[in-house]
């Protein structure tokens, strides 16, 4: 977990509450020494206790913010 990553994604601001969970679960998943953020949209969704599709809205408003990118 990157602590920084955490820190980052908890001071942003979106759209959704379910996209704030996602960022947050995303940010707990960062790899701080790769840069490497690998999780399924299947771990995302028990996380964020939401379904998968919600992850998939989710992730497509974070990348819309700039906060995602490929």
């Amino acid at each position: 977990m990157s602590f920084e990553a955490a820190a980052w994604a908890i001071k942003r601001r979106t759209r959704t509450p379910t996209a704030k969970l996602v960022l947050i679960a995303l940010a707990d998943c960062h790899n701080s020494d790769t840069g490497q953020c690998d999780p399924g949209n299947s771990y995302l969704a028990d996380v964020a206790q939401c379904t998968k599709r919600s992850v998939i809205n989710a992730i497509e408003e974070l990348e819309e913010l700039g906060y995602l990118s490929a």
